[in-house]
């Protein structure tokens, strides 16, 4: 968490999973999207929550970066 004059961000990891299903086959495609979640200092307590296998609910919307390595094209 980092906290500046006036707000404080804390910058994350979640890992977000859907089944696939293909006919008979089902399988599973996990992701992990980094989240920066921001709060007014005043609201600071509502980071107390934020630990390691806590389920959480996110709101707000996703911006999804894509790029390819320089090095390894991939």
């Amino acid at each position: 968490m980092r906290s500046f004059e006036t707000a404080s961000v804390a910058r994350f990891s979640i890992a977000v999973s859907r089944a696939d299903k293909t006919g008979e086959e089902t399988s599973y495609v996990s992701a992990f999207m980094g989240i920066e979640a921001w709060r007014k200092n005043e609201a600071l307590d509502s980071f107390d929550v934020l630990k390691k296998g806590e389920l959480i609910t996110v709101e707000g919307y996703f911006k999804p970066e894509e790029w390819t390595d320089s090095k390894s094209g991939e």
